[in-house]
């Protein structure tokens, strides 16, 4: 009977944990949002974590690390895609969605610790998928192998409008703010280190999806090329004001 007991005990607590890991989420004292890993993590050990978070001094941020063949958990990431074999994938979401018809004000820290040297790393988007709404985020911050940011900005038609937005500064920790609203026919504002580097730019939002926030790493696999390199980045201090 006691056997019987510790048994019972013992997959109770596993069945805890396994609950615990599957709505694992990530905020901090000086964010006011919070993000949830929607998809899982690729497979970590006792060595390798894919999303942690670290402490330097006085000052705690998330960081974000993939590896060469780091498949995402995304049922999309297993798949030929957009010139890719599959996507690799290490990315938390939002666990609100914003309000149609409202003006909002983004800041957040960045920092590129090492890589990004593959093409089209994203590390920061506004998705709107859901389930009644298969459609790609209206905007997408990544980076380039050439050293450079981009922001893509979707258009109603044709392809998105990319927007430079500096050198891909390995190290430095870059404040981002973004000034955008969720109306019928919306705008977005970047200041980069409170350096505005445009404003009122358009980009567009389905009617039927439900805007939110991603971020993390995700890219395209590569398994012709000598494959990726290890990418690491951290992000801090996110807060939304409207």
């Amino acid at each position: 009977m006691q056997n019987v007991t510790r048994r019972l005990t013992l997959l109770m607590l596993l069945t805890v944990l396994t609950a615990c890991e599957c709505l694992a989420e990530f905020t901090d004292t000086d964010w006011n949002l919070t993000f949830y890993d929607n998809c899982g993590f690729p497979v970590t050990d006792e060595t390798y974590q894919s999303v942690k978070w670290v402490t330097e001094g006085k000052n705690k941020f998330l960081r974000f690390e993939l590896r060469n063949g780091d498949k995402g958990k995304c049922s999309s990431d297993d798949m030929k895609r957009h010139g890719a074999p599959y996507w690799e994938r290490a990315e938390v979401k939002q666990e609100t969605v914003l309000e149609r018809n409202k003006k909002y004000s983004l800041e957040f820290e960045v920092r590129f610790v090492r890589g990004f040297q593959g093409e089209r790393t994203t590390f920061f988007q506004i998705h709107q998928y859901t389930k009644h709404c298969s459609v790609g985020p209206p905007l997408m911050f990544k980076a380039f192998s050439q050293g450079f940011l981009g922001l893509f900005l979707k258009q109603p038609e044709g392809l998105p409008i990319r927007h430079i937005v500096g050198p891909l500064d390995i190290g430095e920790w870059i404040r981002f703010k973004l000034v955008f609203n969720t109306s019928a026919d919306p705008g977005v504002s970047l200041y980069k280190n409170q350096k505005v580097y445009f404003e009122g730019q358009p980009f567009h939002i389905k009617d039927c999806g439900e805007p939110h926030f991603k971020f993390g790493i995700y890219r395209p696999g590569d398994d012709e090329f000598g494959g990726n390199t290890i990418s690491i980045v951290d992000f801090d201090k996110f807060k939304l004001k409207n």
